[in-house]
């Protein structure tokens, strides 16, 4: 009894000293291994489930950036797992409905272990994104593309194309457009989805080509060269090619130089859309 008020009264104690701050333990051994078991099976769940999208040391691409110190949508854990567990509307962001809630917290661990130590990793672009908007505009980019509802619909709307996509996907998207263009077959609303060029025949043999703007199992709409959108009933159609091989946008590898390119891409991962949403 003697020794239970004995470990009580330490226990407390060093409860104390953490809460003020006067004492840094270290974790004991067998926490330490917990923790480490913890976060490397959350790493091997992040690779099975999300790498794809997010990039394998969280640099992003398809979906966006999560090593950096504050993700926009997820301030903590809790909200970290509900969008994992949920998706996120109206994005390429799906749930994860296969996964168990301990294995949802494993990822968010290990997520959360790929942040910088200081720096946001916006910070380390290469580029500068004041030289990147030149570039944008010189480029004539907003002939195809809308940023703050400043240029025209042809491609994909870029005001907050920063917070969806990784420095790793947009560099692909300018050096090799039709390597960036989605491989499903059902478009998503509010992504890039929607800008894949297809060719449809219909029952009279006449072909349509132009961007998909929707699909499900058995429509698809069509917005041909001439800005005429056309909605097809699959069933009824010859044929539908999806051209995974082209792109609208052509390649600037040739165009831009590597500093160019690398200011491009800063000016782009700063267009977050958050000052639309009066976000600091």
């Amino acid at each position: 009894m003697r020794r239970q008020r004995s470990a009580a009264r330490s226990s407390a104690l060093h409860a104390a000293l953490l809460f003020f701050g006067l004492h840094a333990a270290p974790l004991p051994a067998q926490d330490v291994v917990s923790h480490e078991a913890e976060l490397e099976s959350g790493r091997s769940h992040y690779i099975a489930n999300c790498a794809r999208c997010h990039g394998v040391n969280g640099g992003g691409g398809e979906g966006p950036p999560l090593a950096r110190s504050t993700l926009p949508r997820a301030p903590d854990d809790a909200a970290l797992v509900r969008i994992m567990r949920t998706g996120i509307s109206g994005s390429a962001m799906g749930s994860t409905w296969w996964l168990s809630r301990e294995s949802l917290e494993q990822i968010a661990l290990f997520v959360r272990s790929l942040a910088p130590a200081s720096a946001d990793e916006a910070e380390t672009l290469r580029g500068d994104p004041s030289r990147g908007r030149t570039v944008f505009e010189a480029e004539g980019c907003d002939r195809c593309h809308t940023v703050r509802g400043f240029g025209t619909g042809r491609g994909p709307d870029l005001t907050t194309v920063g917070s969806r996509r990784g420095a790793s996907y947009l560099r692909e998207a300018i050096v090799d457009p039709p390597a960036a263009l989605p491989r499903g077959l059902t478009a998503m609303p509010s992504d890039f989805v929607d800008y894949l060029v297809v060719r449809a025949v219909d029952r009279d043999g006449r072909a349509v080509r132009g961007v998909r703007l929707n699909e499900d199992t058995y429509t698809i709409q069509i917005k041909d060269a001439r800005g005429v959108i056309r909605t097809f009933y699959k069933p009824d159609l010859q044929s539908l090619d999806r051209e995974f091989d082209r792109s609208l946008m052509q390649s600037y590898a040739d165009r831009l130089s590597e500093e160019d390119l690398d200011d491009l891409i800063a000016y782009l991962a700063t267009l977050t859309g958050s000052e639309l949403r009066g976000i600091s």
